[in-house]
């Protein structure tokens, strides 16, 4: 695959240098000579010095042999410019646009990303897809992530195991065994900054943040197993009132609507837009660092507290605080690739990273058809994706411990008509299975080769 990234920003870097484990021809477009260096210094990345919509600079990338163009540049109207540039002069079949700007997005203006407007074909708004992300945790009590999977019949959950739950230290062959009516796959393990695609024998251990998998209808049992209970009123604490928090409080006043919500934002003329915006959430105006003001917001009564300012070490600290002044669970947005396995060893029980919901956004859209959906998981080096056994595939027939590599490839599930797998160890596979698969990156050109037998 031939793909164009514009914009060589943490974004576009993260997109192009996964993109590269797949031995796929990516080219960089930048006007900023210094992050090209960069990327060149570390990469087998090709790049090009130039701004991304002038024709020429396309023509350069050769635009007319390219797959999918990607633009991620700081400016929104740049974004759709390349796009359209991209199509009327390159018919290039597949043009991705990050836009942050909510006015571009609001359902007022909607139709401006139609087929028939502007030759954009996914729109991906970072602000949005993280305030999804949390929203859809915060559904299922206990959850830092859900994820509809299986045309919404499973779901992915991340959650952390408590040292209370009966399943601690148990090996997971025998979680089945000590919840019979229940029905789940152990996807993935988050354990002291390390991800494991585990075998039945591991042993899950308290503190470990972890991703299952299971039946939408069956999510409530599943969590009261792992110590998990609805609560009929639950109440959330929200650290800045910006972008994402004004758009998770409206997620949560929409789609749970007996939570109470507070807001802490410290710049007055935004108190006040998200104030007139928002139907039941209060907003106090003040520092989330302040104890006074976390007081103020009834910080001893809040179930979960997120930390979304554009301030990594506030997300960080507030969320720490708000939790040593009782809060139960914290949450924290943070940027820095980097921090994100000390920010976990602090305290805070889950993070967020802008990068990789953005990325799992675009792996999902430029993936081949038959891969239904895409969750990077959090060292970005693994995913669980949803893919279908094509036609021609020769994986037909084979057994799926065959298939399985330790540490790399692990089968979760498996979707054949109406009947759900799980762990489907002893199946093997068939024409038109869907299987949900936990996979090192460095895998997913065989999975292809494997899953798809040709280009489709």
């Amino acid at each position: 695959m031939k793909v164009i990234i514009c914009g060589a920003g943490s974004v576009g870097m993260s997109i192009a240098t996964y993109l590269e484990q797949g031995n796929n021809d990516i080219i960089v477009i930048d006007h900023n000579e210094d992050l090209l260096h960069s990327i060149g210094e570390r990469h087998d990345i090709q790049t090009l010095l130039g701004h991304a919509s002038d024709p020429n600079i396309l023509k350069l990338a050769q635009a007319d042999q390219t797959n999918v163009i990607i633009a991620v540049t700081p400016h929104d109207e740049l974004n759709m410019m390349v796009c359209e540039v991209a199509s009327a002069l390159y018919n290039i079949p597949t043009k991705i646009a990050r836009i942050r700007n909510q006015a571009y997005l609001h359902p007022q203006w909607k139709n401006i990303f139609s087929p028939d407007k502007l030759s954009i074909d996914v729109v991906i708004s970072p602000e949005v897809e993280i305030a999804h992300l949390i929203s859809r945790g915060f559904t299922v009590p206990g959850a830092f992530v859900a994820r509809p999977l299986a045309q919404e019949r499973l779901i992915l959950i991340g959650t952390k195991c408590l040292p209370e739950t009966p399943i601690v230290n148990t090996p997971i062959s025998h979680i089945c065994g000590i919840f019979p009516h229940l029905e789940l796959s152990i996807a993935a393990i988050w354990r002291h900054g390390s991800l494991i695609l585990p075998s039945t024998r591991e042993r899950l251990l308290a503190g470990d943040d972890i991703y299952l998998l299971c039946r939408q209808r069956d999510t409530t049992e599943v969590m009261k197993a792992f110590g998990y209970y609805h609560q009929e009123k639950r109440r959330l604490l929200i650290l800045g009132g910006g972008k994402i928090g004004c758009r998770l409080a409206e997620d949560i006043e929409r789609h749970c609507p007996d939570t109470v919500i507070r807001i802490i934002e410290k710049d007055k003329q935004r108190c006040q837009h998200v104030s007139q915006k928002l139907k039941k959430s209060v907003v106090i105006e003040g520092d989330a660092l302040d104890i006074d003001i976390l007081k103020e917001a009834d910080v001893d009564t809040i179930d979960t507290v997120i930390g979304v300012t554009d301030d990594d070490q506030v997300n960080t600290l507030g969320t720490l605080l708000a939790k040593y002044h009782e809060a139960k669970r914290g949450i924290s947005l943070i940027n820095s690739f980097s921090s994100l396995a000390l920010v976990h060893s602090l305290g805070v029980d889950n993070v967020i990273n802008p990068r990789m919901v953005t990325l799992s956004n675009i792996l999902h859209h430029i993936r081949r058809a038959h891969v239904h959906n895409v969750f990077t998981l959090p060292d970005s080096a693994h995913e669980v994706i949803e893919v279908s056994i094509h036609e021609n595939s020769t994986l037909s027939g084979s057994t799926i411990e065959n298939f399985e590599v330790a540490g790399d490839l692990h089968v979760i599930s498996v979707v054949r008509g109406e009947k759900v797998y799980f762990p489907p160890i002893d199946l093997t596979f068939e024409r038109g299975d869907r299987v949900i698969l936990g996979v090192a990156n460095q895998w997913l050109q065989e999975i292809e080769r494997l899953f798809f037998a040709k280009y489709t």
